[in-house]
């Protein structure tokens, strides 16, 4: 009986260390450029300005990104206190700066952080990919959207009143911050580590804390440290993943899926990863041997692989995603490698 072969795209998790200076699309679009695998995303996006975590899916990861486990995100930040800006950053239009009073002590600082931990509604920065008006909040918040031969002043006058505006029809999200630390305080910066949850900005909570002190506020820096369970030590330069890739050395990167995902995998022999690859039902007893069977739980999800060789190295080819019925069938609920790409 002949093997399944298969030209499968190496599917797995990049945990990459972005740089400042790139966007999130950047990095995916350098990944594309050196590895010639045109499915590459990335998981949640960081400002051009910031550094860290930034989870990359490759191949058939990208569809797994909404099933990856869900847990709070870790920041650390530096904020200018003093300075509005259009941007809610440094890289805004400054719209106004105010000297700080003798009323801004740490003291102060570490009672109103206080205020923020805990669930509340947050406005997101006008400076983000969320739409008004059929375009991006970003694309109306730069100074390039307003007449270039306004002076400066004309300009901050006319940018401030479009931003209040905005500001008012931009619809709030839910939040939740777990906990802020109060790591340093030179006036007019200090530094905040942060754990929150998904879809909270760092830039609106510079803000936000600003506004609660009297003063203004604007982000002057981001590292995040940790989205879901992957954590800034483990993470790897863009350099030295661009250098591993032009060596052969992809796969070697790679965060397997079952890893990543949190979750157990069951190995299909031939004819199962063929049958699941279509999206038809596999009996579990052509799997598995009678006494493993009552090990497999029914209230979970699996990841069916297949092992096999290819370009003479043994690899573990993702299949589906697979749930155990009570029937003792296995279930295909959301399947990656498809029957097509499997050659007889």
């Amino acid at each position: 009986m002949s093997e399944v072969k298969t030209t499968v795209t190496p599917a797995g998790f990049l945990n990459v260390n972005k740089p400042a200076g790139i966007t999130s699309h950047d990095v995916v679009a350098r990944l594309r450029k050196w590895t010639r695998i045109k499915r590459i995303g990335h998981a949640g996006t960081l400002d051009p300005d910031a550094t860290g975590v930034l989870p990359i899916a490759i191949g058939s990861a990208c569809r797994l990104i909404s099933h990856l486990p869900q847990g709070n995100k870790i920041y650390l930040a530096e904020i200018l206190l003093g300075t509005k800006t259009s941007t809610d950053d440094i890289s805004g239009i400054v719209l106004e700066q105010k000297k700080l009073t003798g009323c801004i002590t740490q003291e102060n600082i570490s009672t109103t952080i206080k205020d923020f931990i805990g669930t509340s509604e947050q406005t997101p920065p006008l400076y983000s990919a969320i739409k008004y008006k059929g375009q991006r909040l970003y694309q109306l918040a730069r100074a390039k959207d307003f007449a270039s031969n306004d002076s400066d002043v004309q300009l901050v006058s006319k940018l401030s009143g479009k931003l209040t505006e905005m500001l008012s029809a931009i619809k709030q999200r839910t939040i939740n911050i777990d906990r802020i630390d109060l790591l340093n305080v030179q006036l007019p910066v200090i530094t905040l580590r942060i754990v929150c949850s998904a879809g909270t900005y760092i830039r609106s909570l510079a803000r936000d804390l600003g506004e609660a002190l009297g003063c203004g506020a604007c982000l002057k820096s981001l590292c995040r440290e940790q989205s879901n369970s992957f954590t800034i030590d483990q993470s790897t330069d863009i350099a030295i993943i661009e250098s591993r890739i032009k060596a052969g050395e992809l796969s070697e990167l790679l965060i397997s899926l079952d890893k990543a995902l949190d979750l157990e995998k069951i190995e299909l022999g031939r004819d199962a990863a063929i049958t699941i690859s279509k999206g038809q039902y596999a009996e579990l007893d052509t799997v598995l041997k009678a006494d493993q069977i009552d090990d497999f739980s029914s209230t979970q999800k699996w990841l069916a692989v297949y092992k096999n060789e290819v370009d003479g190295r043994t690899a573990i080819i993702p299949i589906a995603l697979v749930e155990i019925q009570e029937n003792e069938q296995i279930k295909p609920f959301m399947v990656f490698m498809h029957a097509n790409e499997l050659l007889i």
